[in-house]
Order: C-alpha cells, then sequence, then structure tokens
C-alpha cells in the first residue's frame, strides 16, 4: 500500500471513514461554539482516520489485524457518544449549560 491514495484504493473501510469525516467535520466545525469545542469534535474523527490507517497496514496479520480492527471499532464509539451526546444538547437548546463543578 502506498500511503493514503493506496488506503483509499485498497481499503473499503478506510472510504466508508472518509465519507464520514467529510460529514462529520463541517459539522462538528458548525455546532461548535469555539475552538476547544470544535477541536473536540472533530479530533474524534481524526483518531478514526489514524486508527483505520493503522489497521490498514497491518491487514492480513492475523492477530495483530483483530487487535487493530478492536482499537477501530473502540474509535469509532467514542466518537459517536461524544458525538450524540453534543448534537442531542444542541437539538434541545441546552447547548449553552455550563456543566456542574464538582464539590470537594
Amino acid at each position: 500500500m502506498k500511503g493514503l491514495p493506496g488506503a483509499y484504493r485498497e481499503r473499503r473501510a478506510f472510504r466508508q471513514e472518509l465519507a464520514l469525516a467529510v460529514v462529520v467535520i463541517p459539522l462538528g466545525l458548525w455546532l461548535g461554539r469555539n475552538g476547544i469545542e470544535r477541536a473536540l469534535l472533530i479530533a474524534p474523527m481524526f483518531l478514526v482516520l489514524i486508527v483505520e490507517l493503522l489497521n490498514s497496514a497491518h491487514r492480513g496479520h492475523g492477530r495483530s489485524h483483530r487487535s487493530g480492527a478492536s482499537s477501530t471499532f473502540g474509535s469509532r464509539q467514542g466518537h459517536r457518544v461524544r458525538g450524540g451526546t453534543h448534537v442531542t444538547a444542541a437539538a434541545c437548546g441546552d447547548l449553552d449549560s455550563r456543566p456542574v463543578a464538582l464539590s470537594r
């Protein structure tokens, strides 16, 4: 495989994640109120793409391929939880609420 073009050409999963990134990254930029929120919304998508590339590097290596696939799955799930929570809060109009401080 020859880098990003090779991953795009040979790996269906990478193409799917890239198509998702085309939707999720602009959405994260639009929903985020400041630079930190925007970074927190789009960084997990980049993490998913990076993990997918690492998984592609281990393609066909049995056990390492399975562990790469499970790490890709884990990064996807984390992204869905964070993104879903933020989208739900935005839909409910609760985006401006501040987190409750924990007392000691």
